[in-house]
This record gives C-alpha cells, sequence and structure tokens, in this order.
C-alpha cells in the first residue's frame, strides 16, 4: 500500500483509448472502484478498475474508460505520463 492521503495520486502508463495502467504513488484503489479524475483541455474522464496488482515496487492498476478517448485526450494523457505528471483521483460513489 502506498501513502495514505485525501484523494489517491497515479501516474498513467501504457495509455490506449479504452484505457491505461496507473501507477499508484499516493492512496490505494481496488478491483471495481469506480473513479474519475480531470485532464487539462478535455474535462473530467470517468473510469473503472479492473485490474490491481502490488508488490514491493510499486501498486499498479489497469483501468478502463468509460467512453472510448478521441486520440486528442489520448495523446495528452500519454503526455501526463511520460512526464511523469500525477493525477489526482476521485472515488466515484
Amino acid at each position: 500500500m502506498r501513502d495514505v492521503c485525501d484523494h489517491p495520486s497515479v501516474v498513467a502508463r501504457h495509455v490506449s483509448s479504452a484505457g491505461c495502467q496507473f501507477v499508484v504513488e499516493c492512496g490505494e484503489l481496488v478491483c471495481g472502484q469506480k473513479l474519475a479524475f480531470a485532464l487539462d483541455g478535455v474535462g473530467k474522464i470517468k473510469a473503472r478498475v479492473r485490474w490491481s496488482v502490488a508488490d514491493r515496487v510499486a501498486d499498479r492498476v489497469g483501468v478502463a474508460f468509460d467512453r472510448v478517448l478521441d486520440p486528442g485526450a489520448e495523446k495528452i494523457l500519454t503526455r501526463y505520463g511520460r512526464a511523469a505528471r500525477r493525477l489526482e483521483l476521485e472515488i466515484v460513489v
């Protein structure tokens, strides 16, 4: 488990239009959990955790987006990941 925090934060990896992997920097995410995050120039993106792996190096989760990302949004999220820019997540109830 990563550090405890108010909102989980992650770095995006392996981005596709349908989903991506998040490396969890802070907080904990579990399978089936609904979440959302804001992406500059795009707005709020909703997703659901589909799988999770915890090991000594990092906790990782795979998420599926509720809607397919358009190519522009996919490119922005990919840039976030390459720059290791953290995304703050909102847990959706």
